[in-house]
């Protein structure tokens, strides 16, 4: 088990969300990348693969860059991912605005298969807190775009 630097050199700045989220992005990559040279010159057997959640997407383009496969793993329920996929759409349909702000109370449903939500219950919905909403938010499209040149993707799904 290895820890991977976040940027972060105080605890007192882990309070502040904005920040914490963009240096993570900004300084873990880098050092994932030396991370992952170092263990490929040392061993015989090289990193083939890298795992990642989908809140560390940014780990699945430091993987494509060094040219290895890329699987994603979703946390929540695969319901959430699919709603996700559908950012675009929603946004279009004004459903919700371009910071994930839910624009309408109506119950939407995506696929027969999943349930109707209102917007408030988006995964990346925090009303009363929209700087948590922007970063939650900012994540998913981050790992949208991650797990479309991901090899695999991992998520969780319950049937009834």
């Amino acid at each position: 088990m290895v820890l991977i630097p976040d940027g972060i050199d105080r605890q007192d700045e882990r309070k502040d969300r904005i920040q914490l989220s963009e240096t993570m992005v900004n300084v873990m990559p880098g050092h994932l990348e030396d991370l992952i040279k170092k263990i490929n010159l040392s061993c015989d057997k090289k990193i083939s693969c890298v795992i990642a959640d989908a809140t560390n997407a940014w780990a699945l383009d430091v993987a494509g860059k060094m040219g290895i496969k890329r699987a994603m793993f979703w946390p929540s329920l695969v319901g959430g991912f699919a709603l996700s996929l559908h950012i675009q759409e929603l946004i279009q349909a004004k459903i919700i605005d371009h910071n994930g702000t839910p624009l309408t109370n109506e119950k939407i449903q995506i696929s027969p298969e999943l349930l109707a939500m209102i917007p408030s219950e988006f995964i990346w919905s925090c009303p009363g807190d929209p700087i948590r909403q922007n970063i939650i938010f900012r994540y998913v499209e981050y790992a949208n775009k991650a797990v479309k040149n991901s090899n695999w993707l991992f998520a969780t799904h319950f049937m009834n």
